[in-house]
């Protein structure tokens, strides 16, 4: 029976933390920051570019939207009221990229739901001047002043997986 309690308790304090996050979760483009709208599967089929943060930083407003690896210092790491991770990239020369890792919790329909969750664990064995290798989903932001932005508001938001790079 005691077992049983415990269960139950789990239970309900998974779903109260599943309500708070709905409250907390992205709205503006979530479906598309997530992977979750109806473009998502054609982004995915594109195969991953390699690519530097000052090219993403360079691509127009209008780039196809499509998997990306960078590599570059981390520079910032910030909790974001959304409950996103926000991660600033720079490059030898000091160009930004933001790399977001959204809550797995605030991802559902997501079609890349397992990437997300495991790339949210690997940052958090990550940190500050640490050189990293991301792969993530070209997202075009609205620009809004944040920490790091690139001068196009280029993100790679959600990231599949971050790496320590040589």
């Amino acid at each position: 029976m005691g077992a049983r309690r415990t269960d139950e308790a789990q239970k309900e304090e998974e779903a109260v933390i599943a309500v708070l996050l709905a409250l907390t979760c992205g709205v503006e483009l979530w479906p598309q920051k997530i992977l979750a709208d109806p473009g998502a599967a054609a982004a995915l089929a594109r195969p991953v570019h390699a690519s530097t943060i000052a090219q993403l930083g360079a691509l127009p407003r209008r780039a196809v939207r499509r998997p990306y690896a960078v590599t570059g210092w981390i520079v910032a790491i910030k909790s974001e009221a959304d409950a996103d991770l926000h991660v600033v990239l720079a490059d030898e020369v000091g160009n930004t990229l933001i790399v977001e890792f959204p809550h797995p919790q605030c991802a559902f329909g997501s079609l890349v739901r397992p990437q997300i969750a495991k790339a949210r664990r690997q940052m958090g064995r990550l940190g500050e001047g640490m050189r990293v290798k991301v792969r993530g989903m070209l997202f075009m932001d609205r620009p809004h002043n944040q920490a790091g932005m690139a001068p196009n508001a280029a993100e790679l938001h959600p990231v599949f997986d971050i790496r320590r790079a040589p």
